[in-house]
């Protein structure tokens, strides 16, 4: 639901209210599509959406926490562009809920039936999307038990109101405002179930807050090496790093790309595995699902045009093997130019991680850099301003973790295996 809509609309033209209406709810209707919910219904200015009904995901609960918290960020973009007209700007509450309820169709007109949900889960829902503060989501226990501490939740009391069925005072639910996803690290620390306690690295992990630190202060990015032989930690260091910040209140978004051996892949494989995942894409996604999903993702982190967004999410897609049935005429030339075309590639992923450093400090992970085709400094400087053996500045906060193996083979001299060597801008540990 839309804070404040109905107040601000009185003094807005029709047209304008329209066109304000239009923007908030398509990209609320996206973020559901985009994790795999339904819209059931639009009232005005308030969205009902449903995870569970009519297909059964065994992570519903996980895919309504992401859609909710990708509406907060379509709300932020929404408004960038209001202002940019003099529009007024508007907050969103959101209320999640879950339990058993009626999920049938209804005849809304001949031959015309729609989905709809009844039940008192229904009312605890908007009962708790009403309790919600502006640009806040807040979660019923049913949930909170459901997401298994994954996320970082804060007590907010019991959920207000009467209940719809009986109109008398309701029985206590605790309700509990949802932040942000947990790491992994932190996820298991809440769960009570530790893995090999986390022994002998304190040194290295105060060096990584050190390098946040100062990238959130002198506004520059900087690259962590994390070399060691197979084995040693390496990843697991990087997952209490993400939990010690989290921990701290720190606010980042993380970009992580999986280990494996990407000497047979394509160019920049990790950068788009990496993006892939962000984007919610799966392996088993359909052509026009992974285009919806990666459209999506760069309406969030652009908030460009829908002109403007055309030519992006193309270029983005061609990176991730995505095909397009209508080629943008830009694209179409580039790829007959691929000098060109490496050059665009480059901008539009610089232009996509900056974009990104506008909300919060963006921490880039890519597992097994030995193999990875960014290692050459070039490619690597151009997209996140932070080459390997040089420092750069850069307009906003950009922090790189790579993990990597301890040696790696020279291709063109020796077999000699050698370390990589940290230069000023990267942290004094390995």
């Amino acid at each position: 639901d839309l804070k404040g809509f109905t107040k601000a609309s009185e003094r807005l033209e029709p047209d304008a209210i329209q066109e304000v209406l239009d923007q908030f709810i398509s990209g609320m209707k996206q973020a559901v599509h985009a994790r795999g919910g339904t819209v059931v219904k639009t009232i005005g200015d308030a969205v009902m959406a449903v995870f569970g009904a009519p297909v059964a995901h065994e992570d519903d609960a996980d895919r309504a926490a992401f859609a909710a918290l990708d509406m907060l960020r379509v709300v932020e973009r929404t408004n960038a562009r209001l202002r940019r007209r003099s529009l007024p700007n508007f907050e969103v509450r959101i209320g999640i809920n879950a339990g058993t309820v009626w999920a049938g169709e209804i005849e809304i007109a001949p031959d015309d039936f729609r989905l709809d949900l009844i039940g008192a889960e229904v009312n605890r829902a908007s009962r708790a999307e009403t309790q919600a503060e502006p640009g806040s989501i807040l979660i019923t226990e049913p949930v909170r038990q459901r997401f298994r501490n994954r996320y970082q939740l804060e007590e907010r009391g019991n959920l207000e109101g009467k209940d719809g069925r009986t109109n008398e005072i309701a029985e206590e639910i605790p309700v509990f405002r949802l932040q942000r996803v947990k790491s992994t690290a932190a996820a298991i620390r809440a769960r009570g179930k530790e893995q090999v306690p986390f022994v002998g690295r304190e040194a290295e992990l105060a060096q990584l807050g050190d390098v946040f630190e100062r990238v959130i202060g002198e506004q520059k990015p900087r690259l962590a090496v994390l070399s060691a032989e197979a084995g040693q930690g390496k990843s697991r260091l990087g997952a209490e790093f993400f939990a010690d910040l989290e921990s701290q209140g720190k606010n980042f978004t993380a970009y992580t790309a999986p280990g494996f051996d990407l000497a047979a892949k394509p160019p920049y494989a990790a950068i788009t595995s990496a993006i892939r995942k962000r984007a919610g894409i799966e392996a088993d996604d359909d052509m026009a699902t992974q285009r919806f999903k990666l459209d999506y993702l760069v309406q969030l982190v652009f908030g460009s045009t829908e002109a403007e967004r055309t030519i992006q999410t193309q270029l983005l897609g061609n990176l991730l093997g995505i095909r397009f049935n209508n080629p943008d005429p830009e694209l179409e030339y580039l790829l007959q130019n691929p000098v060109a075309l490496r050059k665009r590639t480059l901008e539009i992923l610089a232009d996509f991680f900056e974009h990104e450093t506008e909300r919060e400090p963006v921490i880039l992970v890519l597992e097994d850099l030995h193999w990875h085709p960014l290692l050459c400094p070039r490619p690597l400087k151009k997209i996140t301003g932070a080459p390997p053996f040089r420092t750069r500045t850069h307009p906003s906060p950009f922090f790189g973790v790579r993990s990597a193996s301890v040696t790696r083979q020279l291709p063109d001299r020796s077999n000699r295996p050698v370390r990589i060597r940290r230069s000023h801008a990267q942290s004094n540990g390995r």
